[in-house]
């Protein structure tokens, strides 16, 4: 099998808000350092999650990851895109997983950095920046 041929989308016909387990300390510190935009966006993101619930409509999801590199640490972020483009007052909510990779930590293990919740926009103008 192919790496294009895996699973990128699937539909979501009974969607819950998405957990999320912010890091605490410094690893809160860098993960704010890393996606400053999308950290800040939580709460807006969980009543856009409601709104997807009380519309009761399919939800589109999206999976992707990324390992980029940012002032020589390599992390590895997750992301999964909640989104139904065919009602437009339904905006977009993205959960990201972010991690130090393990050749880049001092334990030689990943160091989570949290799950957050956080609108797609904001989420894509982080992502943006990391390229």
């Amino acid at each position: 099998m192919k790496l294009r041929d895996l699973l990128k989308e699937y539909t979501d016909r009974n969607f819950s808000v998405p957990q999320v387990q912010p890091a605490k300390g410094n690893e809160l510190k860098m993960a704010k350092k890393l996606l400053p935009t999308s950290i800040k966006t939580a709460r807006q993101a969980i009543e856009y999650s409601k709104a997807f619930i009380a519309k009761r409509v399919p939800v589109f999801v999206h999976v992707a990851y990324s390992e980029p590199t940012v002032n020589g640490q390599k992390y590895f972020i997750h992301q999964t895109q909640y989104y139904n483009h065919h009602f437009k007052e339904l905006k977009g909510v993205t959960s990201i997983m972010v991690k130090i990779r393990e050749e880049d930590s001092p334990t030689g293990k990943d160091i989570p950095l949290g799950t957050y919740l956080t609108t797609t926009d904001s989420a894509q103008t982080d992502f943006k920046k990391l390229k």
